[in-house]
């Protein structure tokens, strides 16, 4: 059965031209919350926040990011069509070259600091990393390459998410370990949008919803938590990120630009919604002459 849009793609487009601002603002917004949160009300000995201002602003910023991505991917859902890769801006070409330089320092710090007591996991994070500088810097109609740098760019991504879900040092039911989580779960969602792009280009319109989703919430949350964290490990002497660097934070804030930049040109690419190719169903081989 044919599915009606929700509204003319034109209409949609328009909007969401407006709508975009709401994604910096989040940005800013939950990064700030999450900073003065970290600041003076986050219990060190519990690792716990206390129920103050700050800390409730955070979690009405964090569903607000959440929201503010889900709904227009939601109204997306049979009303546009994209047939073109995202085009690249000047702010694309910056986050992508910021995101290719901290990923290489990073890697480079992360092996510098090897010890004999490093554990293979954290050396899979280092030695995986060159691959997400790679997949920044890699134009999509390159397409086995990026296929290869956006998969292992999604491997170390959760790498790093496994290593923090597990530290032993954070408390496991800790609002910094879940917003941590949150944080690297949104990055992981927009590398596996590129991947998805990179592996089937063609039939990139029916990935539209996704798109929306996976760019939003990095733009939104990922990069809100990872600028407050990063203002927190700059400004003060007593972190309470589970292991996580400032460089890693600025990775994850420079990707989340990047995906901005991403959701700036879907305006410019949308269309008439088209239903996607229905597959014929296989015929079965009529026996030959002879067999029985």
């Amino acid at each position: 059965m044919k599915k009606s849009p929700l509204m003319p793609p034109e209409t949609y487009a328009a909007g969401f031209r407006r709508f975009l601002p709401v994604y910096p603002a989040v940005l800013i917004l939950l990064g700030l919350t999450y900073f003065f949160a970290l600041r003076s009300a986050f219990e060190y000995d519990i690792g716990h926040f206390a129920p103050t201002l700050p800390f409730v602003l955070l979690v009405v910023f964090t569903i607000a990011g959440l929201l503010a991505s889900a709904v227009p991917a939601w109204l997306a859902r049979y009303t546009i069509s994209v047939t073109d890769t995202p085009s690249g801006n000047l702010c694309s070409l910056f986050a992508s070259v910021m995101t290719a330089v901290l990923a290489v320092i990073l890697a480079i710090d992360s092996i510098r600091l090897f010890t004999p007591e490093t554990t293979m996991v954290a050396k899979l994070e280092a030695f995986t990393l060159p691959f997400l500088a790679a997949a920044a810097l890699i134009p999509q109609r390159y397409a086995q390459i990026r296929q290869l740098t956006s998969i292992v760019s999604v491997i170390s991504v959760n790498l790093t998410m496994f290593s923090c879900y597990f530290d032993p040092y954070v408390p496991i039911n800790s609002p910094v370990r879940n917003l941590t989580v949150i944080m690297q779960a949104a990055v992981l969602l927009f590398l596996l949008s590129e991947a998805r792009i990179s592996f089937g280009a063609k039939s990139f319109r029916i990935t539209v919803p996704f798109y929306v989703f996976s760019c939003g919430t990095c733009a939104a949350l990922a990069g809100g938590i990872a600028l407050g964290g990063l203002m927190n490990r700059l400004l003060t002497a007593q972190p309470s990120d589970p292991n996580l660097s400032a460089l890693r934070l600025a990775l994850y804030l420079a990707l989340a630009v990047l995906a901005l930049s991403h959701l700036a040109v879907l305006p410019g690419i949308c269309g008439k919604y088209t239903e996607p190719p229905k597959k014929e169903p296989e015929k079965a081989e009529e026996p030959t002459a002879g067999e029985s």
